[in-house]
């Protein structure tokens, strides 16, 4: 009986986790930093150019790849959306079977509702919710350092170089997705130095196993790096230093962050979201309570528990290095505070009962914790069988829209700081404009020169950019802060473009026939 209900247990969370994971990647709303990912992926995919060399990119080039497969659907951007739906959903059976393989000892179902606690808890936190389900580069990048830090357990535990690569590939692939990643090699590789019970010469093959898998999966970052330097430098460096002067200049700065100014948001999406508060507290309390455990002489962390305490300042480094800090950058703390809190809790000897009945009450807590806003989540997560309220869909509606616009018209590229619409229609954009605004919004920091050969937009050389190539449709409207393109509608209006309303609140702007 037991294994029944744990069975039904387990089928119930991970089928909330999976629809919960879906639905937000399905329903939430566009952001504009899905437009450089999906439009640089696009140029891969139909026009066979590349970032750096071909046109401005300002991440690690490896999702770019990823992304261009989904150009070989129909429906790319729902793709996208999708895959990091399922990216969301992995992290939450990771945990769950985390949690169910460290209290396995405590039989079947006890184990099975504290798998259940914890795998509800991570996709009831906001940010997970928020930032799971874009299009951008956390959700995978973050899966991929999750499945590091599980294989190089693994790895220390059997022994094994290639489990060592293995990690080593995972990692290199979630800083070849997100380069704030990039702090996590000193603690794995210390991880190995440190925990490996090897011979130090097998120690050190085992590091070099480790460092290939790292570079086998960063080639495409170390090929531009040497085929393309002074570009994929600029991208993915100096770039980070225009963002804060652009910031800066505005009349009220709105993202300009000093060191004290991020604490404070970390602090506060903590402090905002009971989710989050109950992850970061559960790892708390798990750590102080093995910690006297501990000292009393009564259990011995395994090291696992080290090394996670271990990877959390390397995670902060990465949270605290952009300027400005945003609140997705939180997301990935909360797949490591939660693991923190689970291998600390099964290192605990308490009684067999008692930890069941915590997993129960925890469970209700988070049901219960918000009533309404449970009802309503569970109301709202029919919408995943309602496509009219799909994003990815509304998007695709628009774009059929604007082709249909443009079918008697003459050919040309859109210009548009919100490049998903054009290229979900299938319709051609500028190279300059396939950051979406970010380019565009910090290249009158350089010279017409420099930004020419950076494949930038060059504010200051708008007129003259469009009476040399000029577009054959402007989309406007849909970028949130619209004082960027309005010197785009400034010169448009002067070449005597026309605005047509679209369905979702953009404008289109025609040529004068």
């Amino acid at each position: 009986m037991k294994r029944v209900i744990a069975a039904i247990v387990t089928i119930a969370v991970l089928s909330y986790a999976a629809l919960g994971s879906i639905f937000c990647a399905l329903t939430v709303v566009l952001n504009h930093d899905e437009h450089q990912f999906m439009a640089s992926a696009c140029m891969v995919a139909r026009h066979g150019i590349h970032p750096y060399r071909d046109f401005a990119y300002f991440q690690m080039p490896n999702l770019v790849y990823v992304y261009s497969l989904c150009f070989f659907t129909g429906h790319p951007f729902l793709v996208a959306r999708l895959f990091n739906g399922l990216c969301g959903f992995a992290l939450c059976l990771i945990v769950f079977l985390t949690a169910r393989f460290l209290f396995r000892s405590l039989g079947s179902l006890s184990a099975t509702l504290i798998a259940a606690s914890a795998a509800v808890l991570l996709p009831s936190t906001v940010v997970f919710q928020y930032t799971a389900s874009k299009a951008w580069n956390h959700s995978s990048a973050t899966l991929c350092a999750v499945l590091a830090f599980v294989l190089q357990c693994k790895a220390i535990r059997q022994a094994r170089w290639s489990w060592f690569a293995f990690s080593g590939f995972a990692l290199g692939m979630a800083l070849g997705i997100r380069l704030t990643f990039a702090p996590l090699l000193a603690p794995f590789v210390i991880a190995i130095l440190i925990f490996d019970v090897a011979s130090w010469r097998k120690k050190f093959w085992n590091v070099v196993a480790f460092a290939l898998g790292v570079l086998l999966a960063n080639v495409p970052a170390f090929y531009f790096f040497l085929t393309r330097y002074r570009d994929f430098t600029f991208d993915t460096f100096t770039y980070r230093q225009l963002d804060p002067q652009y910031l800066r200049s505005l009349p009220v700065p709105p993202g300009a962050m000093n060191f004290a100014d991020k604490i404070r948001l970390l602090i506060e999406s903590f402090r905002s979201d009971a989710g989050s508060l109950a992850v970061a507290a559960f790892a708390c309390v798990s750590v102080i309570v093995l910690t006297i455990a501990t000292i009393r002489r009564s259990t011995k962390p395994r090291f696992e528990v080290i090394f996670l305490i271990g990877l959390i300042p390397f995670l902060l480094v990465g949270y605290f290095a952009p300027d400005p800090a945003q609140f997705q950058y939180g997301f990935a703390l909360i797949p490591f505070l939660l693991l923190l809190g689970l291998y600390s809790l099964s290192d605990v000897k308490i009684d067999n009962r008692i930890l069941p009945s915590l997993a129960v009450i925890i469970l209700l807590a988070l049901l219960c914790f918000d009533a309404a806003k449970m009802r309503q989540r569970l109301v709202t997560l029919g919408r995943v069988f309602q496509p009219r309220y799909w994003v990815p869909l509304q998007v695709e509606k628009t774009s059929q829209w604007m082709r249909q616009q443009l079918e008697s018209k003459s050919s040309g590229k859109i210009l548009t700081l919100s490049p998903i619409f054009a290229i979900e229609a299938g319709l051609p954009i500028y190279n300059e404009f396939v950051t979406g605004p970010f380019a565009w919004r910090v290249s009158h920091l350089l010279s017409a020169e420099e930004a020419a050969a950076r494949k930038f937009p060059w504010s200051p050389g708008l007129a003259e950019f469009l009476k040399r190539d000029p577009p054959a449709a402007v989309l406007t409207g849909l970028e949130p802060k619209a004082d960027l393109e309005a010197p785009i509608i400034r010169e448009i209006t002067a070449l005597g473009y026309q605005p047509i309303d679209a369905p979702n609140g953009g404008v289109l702007w025609l040529p004068r026939q």
